[in-house]
């Protein structure tokens, strides 16, 4: 058992900064064969299925994979023999079938590939009401809406690592080259309409909106990165240098309606286009970082990356013209012909010290990015800004000599740069009910985060503490500016402002008890956080400050793996003050239990439970607060446990909802959108294989200490 290390770490050398541990299984020339694999296949109500195939093979450290499913209960991958209790939106089926292979280990060389298509139908369906709160105005929407989308993809990929080892065995200098290659392409047929209608709180209606819209697009990206590794001497002191490449070409067509009847007006807004766009970008980056141990124990560490990337996009959209009844009117404002250039340059430096069981890192960088946007069509969209910032960071970190405690105290900045659309000085009108504005002055906005981390490992005693405190603090932090009009047309442009700060932190305890036959594990975690966040709405700065406390419980109980049960108890407490009267605070809870639970009985039969109850005390009048989830399996284990048949009732009560409650500043929004209703299925599944010329998946004489089998569980 060794402490976790990344792939570089194990060949250069380099010192482990996980708290995690490892195991290497050694396993003796001529018995790494193995062939195993698997048949799924569900069939329910509803004509609800799933169906699932894997193969692997194994010959002395090369593996073969192959995989394939198909399944319209809302997975995207894999079989779900008995599904958690998670509610899951829409209606979504899946075709999916991939290959991968591997060989060679990390410290030699090796090569990897593999192969992905997958297919997807999604139709969501959503109602929601919203009540929105302004200094100066209130008002309700209620709004329908559904989507869809059919897409299909394919993504490959080939990984090569040449190890180049010195002749003398008693050098650790050697050379790690590696080329990593990954390709998509996909394409997607989407669509969908919007119903709503906006009240003010006195009832009366103030716009009545509708949209349709349809698209196609299709897209293909290919990446590269090529990589030199050179390990310097017995030191663990190494240079890496790379190169990546990123090209991606998108292309999409569109069909818009949309209609907003402004009633206070006594006018009707129709926008009816189509839009053609296509893009092509590249993005080189180029990255060299050297370790070089100066003394004992002090590591200097430097770093320059460089990155140019490049986007030309177009955008050509036509408006009907009702004369012609055509789209013929081309709208030069909301079209473009574009190009984007970014370059990023960035050298750094590290220093590291080690003192017995302490480490000492500090990091300074110096960043200049500059941007150069230029537009054919409308000339005023164009920009050129260059922003130029220096970073640092600091890190102590303690760990004993056994890496099963951990403290660290931690410093570091991160900068979020103004996009292109928060920085164009152009109204953007794509939105009939919503013109949004850039501001070319923005700065970028600085957050400087604290973190204390703590861990311990009492293996002795089963026990594990985990915790950590974590404060940050926004320096010209970007928001959106809003106005909304009587007619609840929305203007927004963006601006930086100072205040924004947070505190978090949460405290974890686990303890567990085991003999031969028993095993029970206890935990408790509590959560909190405080965030002083500011806004502007309708030329009000306010400033709302929100507190979230989370207690959580859970226990686990496994006999001779006749009885498996985890039940867990969750509670949050939400209360956000605001500093001006024209919000009202908000204070509200939140809790969940959840009981999962396996027993077996009559020697190869077993009953699978999940259930789970929720309970929101914000969650409106209209729609309901609390819901209960069922999900249960009755099975049983066959041939040697090499196949298992089972029923499977999901939601088997009906009690499940797709309830959910929206909290801001500004609104508070109920949510009831389409979700995975009850079905009840027959599962059969059947396990083959052998490991070093024996049979796998026979069920052993001892059982040992709990532990859950067959009928419950993603794979």
């Amino acid at each position: 058992m060794t402490d976790y290390k990344t792939d570089n770490q194990k060949f250069t050398g380099e010192e482990s900064d996980s708290g995690t541990k490892e195991i290497n299984f050694k396993i003796k020339k001529g018995k790494n064969r193995a062939t195993f694999g698997d048949v799924k296949l569900g069939y329910g109500t509803d004509e609800k299925y799933q169906a699932n195939a894997n193969v692997f093979k194994l010959i002395d450290g090369k593996q073969l994979g192959i995989i394939g499913g198909t399944n319209n209960i809302n997975l995207s991958k894999g079989f779900n023999s008995l599904p958690d209790t998670d509610t899951s939106n829409g209606d979504i089926k899946s075709d999916f079938v991939g290959a991968n292979y591997t060989k060679g280990k990390w410290n030699e060389t090796s090569i990897n590939g593999n192969y992905r298509y997958s297919a997807q139908n999604r139709d969501y369906d959503k109602i929601s009401y919203k009540e929105t709160f302004l200094p100066d105005l209130n008002y309700i929407t209620d709004s329908k809406s559904n989507s869809f989308s059919d897409s299909d993809s394919h993504t490959a990929g080939a990984d090569l690592k040449f190890i180049l080892k010195p002749k003398n065995n008693s050098s650790n200098k050697k050379v790690r080259l590696s080329n990593k290659t990954d390709f998509k392409s996909s394409s997607q047929e989407s669509g969908g309409t919007v119903k709503s209608k906006s009240y003010y709180d006195n009832g009366d209606l103030v716009s009545d909106y509708t949209s349709n819209s349809e698209s196609s697009s299709s897209s293909s990206e290919f990446k590269n990165e090529f990589s030199v590794t050179p390990v310097l001497n017995n030191k663990a002191d190494y240079l890496n240098v790379s190169l990546g490449t990123d090209f991606n070409k998108s292309d999409s067509d569109s069909q818009k309606y949309s209609k907003n009847v402004l009633v206070n007006k006594g006018q009707t807004i129709i926008q009816d286009q189509i839009n053609t766009t296509g893009s092509n970008s590249s993005d080189i980056n180029f990255n060299a970082f050297w370790s070089k141990e100066l003394f004992t124990n002090f590591r200097l560490m430097p770093r320059y990356m460089a990155t140019v990337n490049t986007k030309n996009s177009e955008k050509y959209i036509y408006d009907f013209d009702e004369r012609s009844e055509e789209y013929s009117d081309f709208n030069e404002l909301l079209s473009s012909e574009s190009k984007y250039v970014t370059t990023t340059l960035r050298p750094a430096l590290k220093l590291r010290y080690q003192y017995k069981d302490f480490r000492f890192e500090v990091e300074g960088a110096f960043t200049n990015t500059y941007r150069d946007y230029k537009d054919k069509l409308v000339t005023e969209r164009d920009f050129k800004a260059d922003f130029e910032y220096l970073t640092y960071s600091g890190r102590i970190r303690y760990k004993d000599e056994n890496g099963y405690k951990n403290i660290t105290l931690q410093y570091n900045q991160n900068v979020d740069l103004p996009s292109v659309g928060q920085l164009q000085p152009l109204e953007d009108v794509s939105n009939i009910t919503h013109i949004v504005v850039g501001n070319p002055l923005l700065k970028p906005a600085i957050s400087h985060n604290a973190r204390f981390q703590y861990q311990n490992n009492l293996a002795y005693n089963n026990i594990n503490i985990s915790g950590n405190l974590k404060a940050q603090f926004v320096q010209d932090k970007i928001i959106n500016s809003t106005i909304t009009d009587a007619d609840l047309n929305k203007y927004t442009t963006y601006d930086n402002i100072d205040g924004d700060y947070s505190y978090s932190g949460n405290v974890a305890v686990s303890k567990s008890y085991f003999n031969r036959k028993t095993n029970i594990n206890l935990n408790a975690r509590f959560n909190a956080s405080y965030k002083n966040s500011l806004s502007i709405q309708n030329a009000v700065e306010f400033t709302a400050k929100t507190t979230v406390l989370k207690p959580l419980f859970s226990v686990s109980y496994a006999y001779d793996s006749k009885i498996d049960v985890t039940t867990t108890y969750s509670y949050s407490k939400n209360n956000s003050v605001y500093d001006t009267d024209a919000f009202n605070d908000i204070n509200y809870f939140v809790q969940n239990v959840d009981v999962n639970s396996n027993v077996f009985f009559l020697k190869n039969a077993f009953l699978s439970n999940r259930v789970s109850y929720r309970y929101n005390s914000s969650v409106g009048d209209e729609f309901d607060g609390d819901a209960v989830f069922w999900n249960a399996g009755l099975g049983v284990e066959l041939w040697d446990n090499q196949a298992t048949l089972s029923l499977v009732a999901y939601d088997m009560l009906g009690k499940n909802n797709g309830y959910r409650r929206s909290v801001t500043e500004t609104y508070i929004q109920d949510v009831e959108n389409k979700i995975l209703e009850q079905y009840f299925m027959l599962n059969f599944v059947y396990k083959f294989g052998s490991f070093a010329g024996q049979k796998m998946n026979v069920k052993g004489k001892n059982r040992g200490g709990g532990g859950s089998r067959g009928g419950s569980g993603r794979n």
